[in-house]
């Protein structure tokens, strides 16, 4: 997840900047497309943190822990 500013110019594309942790209330961007694409902002969340876990079991599991 990020976020990218950017600016469109004289048919050039300027990056501005970029937010590696975009914003996570309901109103934020984020929850707004995901609302968008049929997901609530509760499934968003549950969604991450499953990932997350999967993510550590993984690497858990490759660490032959």
């Amino acid at each position: 997840m990020s976020r990218t500013d950017m600016i469109l110019q004289d048919g050039k594309l300027y990056v501005m900047e970029l937010n590696t942790i975009p914003g996570m209330t309901p109103n934020s961007l984020l929850p707004k497309a995901v609302r968008a694409a049929g997901m609530s902002f509760a499934q968003l969340l549950d969604r991450l943190v499953q990932l997350a876990v999967n993510d550590h079991e993984l690497r858990h599991w490759q660490n032959g822990r």
